[in-house]
């Protein structure tokens, strides 16, 4: 739980997640403003040199006039009814919710990275605990071989034989602390901490089958949980919705109009000057007839990207599907697996306790106790490994359900210490 919380508060991947939530946030109330009324105010100041060539009228038939025109106007305008705005509206909405379905699934594809990296450090911390044992027993063997060797009790080879298992114990636990700091690796890559250790098992997981037992129960709560098909089916939404705000510029739309006129004219070719003020409320009509630029012919492409977005839709489906199936299984044959090793454990264990009492009494060679020390470690190894799949077969299960969270992480941590 402390890798889960660091790397909670400190994994980019998440928070960049989160920050597309911000993203999706906007993407909503920028469609909403597009509703808002929309006011612009003018300001406009103009001085007038004329020159009065001819006129209808007696009085002002020649003359000049110079003078100035001030003038002031605000208008309003109000959408009332706009299919395209309206569908502009609903995209950011689905957007916002696919940003918000994203970052769900970050945060159960960041569980999985945790368990995954630190259930296979568990593994290699396993490991190196067996070699040492399998190599401080190798030791032990190898004194006993050298003593009965200066008898002249066992052969020189023998001796050579059980040399070469000591050194090829030292490489391969090497190997196995290399393996297990880079596994913590992962961890601070998650975290950006130093990760120094990971705490062993304190006592034995139980290892049950998945429940529900019917794996095609799985598959039917993906369709409902599961966070990144969620996304998608928005993305679908989302891509129809931006079709029909396309589309929404060959329709005809109704809005109001208002408007306030100031100006203050200095004076006129034909009279004197005046200031006047004027009010204006309309509803107007717009009719689209032609568009040369052609802005609403793409809701053809558009058309095609939701033909895009829906495929990616069932591809996903179906690859769903088969992960739950896949770890499904696994996770069933691990639990099979670890009984089984458990009873190989068991009874190789019971082997090398005879070996080793009949080495002692020289009725057979150290080779095969050593032989029958490296089973031991083999299958002790191999029960571990299939601890470790289960578990992470059966976290991938419930992320791919749609299932996974916070809670599996605290059932785990009970058992480590």
């Amino acid at each position: 739980m402390e890798v889960y919380e660091l790397a909670l508060a400190n994994d980019p991947s998440l928070q960049s997640a989160e920050v597309q939530t911000l993203i999706g946030h906007r993407e909503y109330r920028d469609a909403l403003f597009s509703y808002f009324p929309r006011i612009q105010g003018r300001a406009d100041y103009d001085r007038r040199n004329q020159n009065i060539l001819s006129s209808d009228n007696t009085v002002f038939s020649i003359g000049k006039a110079r003078y100035s025109v001030t003038q002031g106007l605000v208008e309003i305008k109000q959408p009332i009814i706009d299919y395209g705005r309206l569908m502009r509206i609903r995209k950011g909405s689905a957007l916002e919710a696919r940003s918000f379905a994203l970052f769900a699934d970050g945060r159960q594809n960041l569980i999985l990275k945790v368990c995954d990296g630190y259930f296979r450090s568990l593994a290699e911390l396993k490991r190196i605990q067996l070699v040492e044992a399998a190599k401080k027993a190798i030791e032990t063997q190898l004194r006993f071989a050298r003593e009965r060797g200066a008898a002249g009790q066992v052969p020189a080879s023998e001796v050579k034989e059980i040399e070469a298992q000591a050194q090829l114990a030292f490489s391969e636990l090497v190997d196995a602390q290399n393996e297990y700091h880079d596994r913590l690796q992962s961890l601070v890559e998650l975290t950006g901490s130093p990760v120094a250790r990971v705490a062993p098992f304190k006592q034995l997981l139980p290892l049950m089958p998945p429940h529900p037992l019917d794996v095609e129960n799985w598959v039917s709560l993906a369709g409902d949980g599961n966070h990144e098909l969620h996304a998608q089916q928005l993305s679908v939404d989302a891509a129809g919705y931006k079709r029909e705000e396309v589309l929404g510029e060959y329709l005809p739309n109704v809005e109001g109009t208002g408007t306030y006129d100031y100006t203050d004219q200095g004076g006129s070719q034909f009279g004197g000057g005046s200031v006047t003020s004027d009010y204006t409320l309309g509803v107007r009509l717009n009719v689209p007839i032609f568009n040369s630029e052609g802005t609403g012919y793409t809701v053809i492409k558009e058309s095609y990207e939701v033909k895009v977005e829906s495929l990616k839709l069932e591809q996903l489906r179906r690859k769903i599907a088969r992960e739950i199936r896949d770890f499904y299984n696994l996770a069933t044959g691990a639990v099979r697996k670890h009984k089984a090793l458990s009873q190989a454990v068991e009874a190789t264990k019971v082997r090398l306790s005879e070996l080793t009492a009949k080495s002692r009494a020289g009725q057979v060679s150290s080779i095969d106790v050593l032989e029958a020390q490296r089973d031991l470690v083999r299958a002790q190894r191999d029960q571990f490994d299939a601890l470790v799949e289960y578990i992470l077969n059966m976290t991938r299960l419930k992320a791919r359900a749609g299932v996974l969270s916070e809670e599996d992480l605290l059932y785990l941590n009970r058992f480590l210490g």
